[in-house]
């Protein structure tokens, strides 16, 4: 009696043994499936066909509740004689919030037989012909994502302790993939939205650019055709102001001279508009171009003004770049040009160059001794037909830092004035050394 006993304790522990050993291997085999992919939908697949024949019952499901109140199984393995419910989406009063509150706790739903069915998945369990189930909450972080269901639809089964602490261990293993696969699917989500943002962006650009072009296109026309019409105002302006000097009385020699001096002004903004489209209208493919030459030809233009104001213009070492010679020249006649103009008065100009090497592309700034301006003005001096200063003080149409800055942004660099009333002021321009290939 005793043997019989004893043969009956080993063979129950035997099969514990191997039941542990066979649970221990299977978590393991899960535990290796999250690992080695990161297709989460294959992975619970595969888990919950092993699973069902682990536990040798009739349905497995990975079952997700959504914020919304709906639910939805993800992965299924069932039975051939009994329904799937992967294709339905189960409406909020299938799962209530009482249901949610208890699952989020870590309670575990296990139910023998139909007549001990919970009364928030009534209608689940007649529908797919439920007899027994478990279920075992997923919970990622302080939400409820869902719950791993075990069914038995042929008959009652009474669910042992192991099985159930079996299947809360796969709920543990599956939460880590799972809020990786949340994850990843925002940064997908942000990743489309800013796809999407930047096609769009890049769409604008491009239909700004092509505005822009007509637009400057139109400028240049415009103002090539008006420069005609006033060159004959200015030239029989000039005659009548020869052949009638003797017959014209004062007030009228007076607005003679007021009409030529509005026209030459009107002359001076259409060239200076013109200039302004040419920027991106007008222009040379980039080549290599040696700064100090460039400036050292601005600097004997501007000889004479030089002379004439005492002033004094120090230029430091300046590398090579790629750029649009006579666009360079243009920078620093407009940039040189100001530096000397707006002066204090008794006060001789001195303006200093300098350039420094930042990786690929280089620093040079532009400072001088002059009047300067209030800071809080930086962005308004580039803006077209713009003046700190009336046209009686300092000559000029206001329009010279814009077809600067147009130029600079034209060879992909940057342009920052810094300046204090009475203290001058420094341009800092930044140019690559080498523009891209527009073939690349």
């Amino acid at each position: 009696m005793n043997d019989l006993k004893e043969t009956e304790q080993l063979t129950a522990c035997d099969l514990a043994l191997k039941h542990q050993l066979t649970q221990a291997s299977l978590l393991a085999s899960v535990l290796q499936r999250i690992r080695s992919s990161l297709e989460l939908d294959k992975i619970l697949t595969a888990i919950v066909e092993e699973v069902r024949e682990f536990l040798q019952t009739d349905r497995v499901v990975v079952f997700q509740v959504f914020a919304d109140g709906t639910s939805k199984a993800t992965a299924e393995s069932v039975g051939e004689s009994w329904r799937t419910i992967m294709e339905e989406v189960f409406p909020p009063e299938t799962f209530p919030q009482s249901c949610y509150e208890k699952y989020l706790q870590g309670n575990v739903t296990r139910m023998s037989d139909r007549d001990q069915v919970v009364e928030c998945m009534q209608g689940l369990y007649a529908k797919y012909q439920i007899r027994a189930s478990c279920a075992i909450p997923i919970i990622l972080g302080d939400r409820l994502w869902g719950l791993v269901l075990a069914h038995h639809c042929a008959d009652a089964r009474d669910w042992q302790d192991w099985e159930i602490s079996f299947l809360r261990q796969l709920a543990w293993q599956l939460e880590a993939p799972l809020e990786q696969a949340e994850l990843y699917a925002r940064l997908q989500a942000e990743l489309e939205e800013r796809k999407k943002a930047e096609e769009e962006l890049r769409f604008l650009t491009q239909k700004l650019e092509s505005s822009n072009k007509e637009l400057e296109s139109f400028a240049y026309v415009s103002s090539h055709d008006l420069q005609e019409p006033l060159r004959k105002i200015q030239a029989f302006g000039d005659r009548l102001k020869t052949r009638c000097h003797d017959v014209l009385d004062d007030k009228s020699q007076d607005y003679l001279q007021r009409m030529l001096s509005a026209a030459s002004r009107a002359q001076l903004l259409i060239d200076n508009l013109l200039t302004f489209s040419r920027v991106t209208t007008k222009v040379e493919p980039f080549t290599q171009v040696n700064l100090r030459e460039i400036i050292d030809g601005v600097l004997s233009d501007l000889e004479i003004r030089i002379e004439k104001v005492g002033g004094t213009v120090n230029v430091g070492e300046i590398p090579a770049i790629d750029a649009d010679p006579p666009q360079m020249r243009q920078l620093f006649q407009n940039l040189l040009g100001n530096a000397l103009k707006f002066s204090r008065e008794g006060v001789p100009p001195v303006v200093t160059v300098t350039a420094t090497l930042e990786g690929d592309r280089v620093r040079i700034e532009v400072a001088d001794n002059g009047i300067g301006f209030d800071q809080k003005y930086r962005d308004r001096i580039f803006e077209v037909f713009q003046r700190l200063h009336g046209r009686s003080e300092y000559e000029g149409s206001g329009i010279g830092l814009s077809i600067c800055r147009k130029i600079v942004e034209r060879h992909k660099g940057t342009i920052v004035p810094y300046s204090q009333p009475d203290c001058g002021a420094t341009f800092i321009i930044t140019l690559p050394l080498r523009q891209p290939d527009p073939e690349s």
